[in-house]
């Protein structure tokens, strides 16, 4: 962010400087708008996931968070492609997981259950992820 609170924007791309943390909470709302909207998975379109970013309304740098924990890699990497900052979707995904904490007491959550996924549960199904492909 530059002064005035607005993102500073490259000049020879457009792209807003990225320069956040992630907002767990931020990126939680738009989780939990898109598992409202269209059921829970573990990834959802880009398109889906701009609509929602567009209407909890996060900045650029949350935006790129949320398609980070949200977006298949592939995607990702495609929408980034051109950002003047490297990108790394993985790490991006490890630093967000370990931001939030497992909670001990809670159970699993299971997209069959009805109810949107709380931050935690978002956490657990990106772990067991990036398990999964550092098991592959």
């Amino acid at each position: 962010m530059v002064a005035g609170g607005h993102d500073a924007t490259s000049r020879t791309t457009g792209w807003p400087a990225f320069s956040g943390e992630p907002d767990a909470r931020r990126v939680q709302s738009v989780a939990m708008d898109l598992a409202r909207l269209h059921g829970a998975r573990q990834f959802y379109t880009l398109a889906v996931i701009q609509e929602a970013v567009h209407r909890q309304g996060l900045s650029a740098d949350q935006a790129c968070w949320a398609y980070a924990v949200l977006a298949r890699r592939d995607d990702f990497d495609a929408l980034y492609a051109l950002h003047p900052q490297p990108l790394d979707y993985t790490a991006m995904r490890c630093q967000f997981t370990a931001m939030v904490p497992a909670s001990p007491s809670a159970r699993p959550w299971r997209p069959d259950d009805g109810d949107a996924p709380t931050l935690h549960d978002v956490a657990d199904i990106l772990n067991e992820a990036l398990q999964n492909l550092l098991d592959f």
